[in-house]
């Protein structure tokens, strides 16, 4: 169970509740499962609890979470839109003051300063909202500035311990190559100026030929993840394995699928029903499964962090396995920083920056990681990543998206 044998051990223990706070809709599950095989009750509640057309809105949460030892929620469950409690979060207040919890916990602590969203932004005043109770953040990446944020706004500095350990996976090869991906062009009027109606981009499956089939020559029958951060070309791109890479069996998952949905992809992936997930970024949390030897992510991910999550779902057994990077040229400017306060915007284009040198270093890969981490760098080559092994570039990539006008039925 990793770090969440943390979140357990204190009701093991103690025999009082344990809420915990769980960023990653999918995990809920997993953590039910696992922590009902110790003998306890789990409450899981996400968003369907508190959302006016949710499936669960009506259920009574508060004789909900009485009923159990392990009450697992989501931050949209705990507060709303405004950063406000929830009915969910009042009732988990109310029973504290009656049965007092033993540990209130975050899961992907440092999400509370990378999302933009009130619900994330909402989880800073925890210690204000549970004064009596101990306090505990897991994350698996955080800088030091990230760290040192922790201790100081979310928990209560003089009374806290931090423990660390490296970022380092060091059976994973890293890999870092540029590829070209074209935008497409406005579609020009009859006299040749831009027409004002508005117009986007989408592929087609030929569009992904020659990386489909890269990839596929890689993978063969191992599992492997594939990250794009484009949800309508999700679809496209599985399609193309399909037409190119028939042998690859595929599972497509992107953030706007429901939590039900999300749950039974990965259980589908778990059972070894498909080789490969075609996935955004909600896919690169927590997801357990060991074996995976192959990840690629197209695009520049908005920060090494993010990266560090999703290369982290390789090689998870210790073995060797390979982190691919597939980047291509971006701006800040290009970038979703949408919500963000102006602090806050700061620092992501501050971490954007960070991972684009990344991308284009020169240098040990690892050597660019442990200095952002703010971790010792103990020699100047890891044996285990392109540049250290000298790999060879990869053959050049254009991907050549289609400009289509945007009132067509898509």
């Amino acid at each position: 169970m990793g770090k969440s044998m943390c979140f357990v051990m204190p009701t093991l223990l103690t025999k009082m509740r344990t809420l915990v706070i769980e960023p990653i809709p999918p995990l809920l599950f997993d953590e039910k499962h696992g922590v009902e095989k110790k003998g306890l009750k789990v409450a899981v509640i996400d968003n369907t609890y508190t959302d006016p057309k949710g499936a669960n809105r009506d259920v009574n949460v508060a004789d909900m979470i009485k009923k159990a030892d392990m009450i697992y929620v989501t931050p949209d469950a705990c507060f709303d839109d405004n950063g406000k409690n929830s009915r969910v979060m009042d009732a988990v207040i109310a029973l504290n003051q009656t049965e007092k919890l033993v540990l209130v916990a975050l899961d992907e602590a440092h999400l509370a300063w990378h999302e933009a969203k009130p619900q994330f932004k909402a989880l800073r005043n925890l210690k204000n909202l549970f004064p009596n109770v101990a306090l505990m953040t897991a994350t698996g990446t955080a800088t030091k500035p990230t760290r040192e944020k922790l201790l100081k706004e979310l928990l209560r500095a003089d009374r806290s311990k931090e423990l660390w350990a490296s970022v380092d996976a060091p059976n994973i090869r890293a890999r870092c190559y540029h590829v070209e991906v074209k935008k497409g062009s406005a579609k020009k009027s009859k006299e040749g100026e831009e027409a004002d109606a508005p117009h986007e981009t989408k592929t087609t499956p030929g569009d992904w030929k020659k990386l489909v089939e890269l990839i596929a020559k890689e993978v063969k029958n191992e599992p492997a993840v594939f990250f794009y951060d484009n949800q309508q070309a999700i679809d496209v791109i599985a399609e193309a394995f399909k037409k190119y890479a028939s042998d690859i069996i595929t599972l497509t998952y992107t953030g706007d699928y429901d939590a039900k949905t999300q749950a039974e992809i990965l259980e589908k992936w778990k059972k070894n029903e498909a080789t490969l997930v075609i996935a955004t970024s909600a896919f690169g949390h927590g997801v357990s499964r060991v074996d995976v030897r192959h990840v690629y992510h197209l695009g520049v991910p908005q920060s090494l962090e993010e990266w560090v999550q999703e290369a982290g779902r390789a090689g998870r057994d210790g073995k060797p396995a390979t982190a691919t990077l597939l980047w291509h040229d971006q701006t800040p400017e290009e970038m979703a920083f949408e919500g963000l306060d102006e602090e806050d915007k700061k620092e992501a284009i501050s971490r954007l920056k960070a991972m684009q040198l990344y991308c284009k270093s020169e240098e040990c890969r690892r050597r660019v990681l442990f200095e952002y981490f703010g971790e010792e760098v103990a020699k100047k080559s890891c044996d285990n990543c392109d540049l250290c092994l000298k790999l060879p570039v990869l053959e050049r990539i254009v991907i050549e998206p289609h400009t289509i006008d945007a009132s067509l039925d898509l």
